[in-house]
């Protein structure tokens, strides 16, 4: 999924001119702690906790959560791509990429997942191609409300994918 960002932490220590080290020296944090947040990994509430109240700042001054970029391309030639964070890939198969849509959902990662492209990372339709019925561009959201609606979109492949995403194999409902 997503990804966390404490830069609005660093910002904060920068305008009290306040160094990393003179944080982790004040809290009792451990080298690690502040070398894993540094790479934008998990900190514990309890560690955000006293950041927060030891700057008297709130949560939103400490980190931040940057979404990753989800969207399903749909072409007129019946193809799918899925763009799932730093994950893309292009099938033939709606169906399968409905499958892997639902795991990654699942799970919340692609991390680890191979037949990663990147041409399917870089498929951008240009407004003109979508407006031209070459493509079709759904973010998260709209791919939920396509799945539970009842009307066909009239490309097999998007209703195949949303068919696949309501069968038990996917655990649609």
């Amino acid at each position: 999924m997503g990804e966390f960002s404490f830069k609005p932490l660093w910002k904060v220590l920068i305008d009290k001119g306040m160094s990393k080290e003179a944080l982790r020296k004040a809290l009792g944090l451990s080298h690690s702690t502040i070398a894993r947040m540094g790479k934008g990994e998990p900190a514990s509430f309890k560690v955000l906790g006293r950041i927060c109240e030891y700057l008297d700042v709130g949560v939103a001054d400490v980190v931040e959560y940057i979404p990753a970029k989800v969207r399903v391309i749909f072409d007129n030639g019946g193809g799918v791509t899925l763009q799932l964070g730093k994950w893309a890939h292009y099938y033939d198969d709606p169906a399968q990429a409905a499958r892997d849509y639902a795991e990654y959902f699942k799970d919340g990662t692609a991390a680890g997942w191979e037949g990663h492209e990147d041409e399917a990372a870089e498929c951008d339709p240009t407004y003109d191609e979508i407006r031209n019925g070459g493509y079709r561009v759904y973010n998260a959201g709209e791919i939920l409300d396509e799945i539970h609606s009842d009307d066909s979109t009239g490309w097999d492949n998007i209703d195949s994918f949303c068919l696949a995403q309501n069968s038990p194999k996917t655990g649609g409902k």
